[in-house]
């Protein structure tokens, strides 16, 4: 009988099967490697992710603070506008009354006054004087003044020897800024 030797061919065998178990563990070791940095790459791109969003808030807070503060600017703005509006028209009323108490001044004669009272409709005058002519003639002064409109002397009664108590009542003439 003839005896075979299996040893070498079975030692190719297990030479073979060590070299494929060999590269089986090699291929998932490779495969191990790769998903762990794909995982790895994932995570970054994800607290990447994060950073930015997390940024994007705090720029987004940002710039909500600052439109803000900029409509509390514009609301201060307008108020102070308004203000300097009311002030300004205030002086211009004022400065109206001015005007008109100096043109009546150069209209008085040997008069006193005791009050004026002023309205947006009629201007009362309680005052003294001394004679009824002076009365008359200041009173044709004032009708002359710009200023005044429908000058009536509505009252004249004699309170002492030589002092006339009188009451006189007249339209203001109203003037806007353009006319000035």
């Amino acid at each position: 009988m003839v005896l075979v030797n299996f040893l070498p061919w079975r030692a190719k065998l297990l030479r073979q099967r060590i070299q494929c178990d060999r590269l089986l563990w090699a291929s998932a070791l490779i495969a191990v490697l790769a998903g762990s940095i794909d995982l790895i790459a994932r995570h970054q791109a994800i607290q990447l992710q994060r950073s930015l969003l997390s940024a994007w808030q705090q720029a987004h807070q940002h710039i909500d603070s600052i439109l803000q503060q900029r409509i509390e600017l514009q609301k201060q703005i307008e108020r102070y506008q308004r203000e300097t509006d009311r002030l300004h028209q205030r002086q211009q009323r004022l400065a109206y009354l001015l005007d008109f108490i100096a043109g009546l001044g150069k209209t008085l004669p040997a008069v006193w006054l005791n009050t004026l009272t002023m309205t947006p409709q009629k201007i009362t005058i309680q005052g003294n004087g001394r004679q009824v002519d002076e009365l008359v003639q200041w009173k044709q002064s004032l009708q002359r003044f710009e200023g005044l409109q429908q000058v009536q002397l509505m009252k004249v009664v004699q309170e002492m020897p030589g002092i006339l108590h009188f009451i006189l009542s007249a339209t203001p003439v109203t003037h806007t800024a353009k006319e000035r």
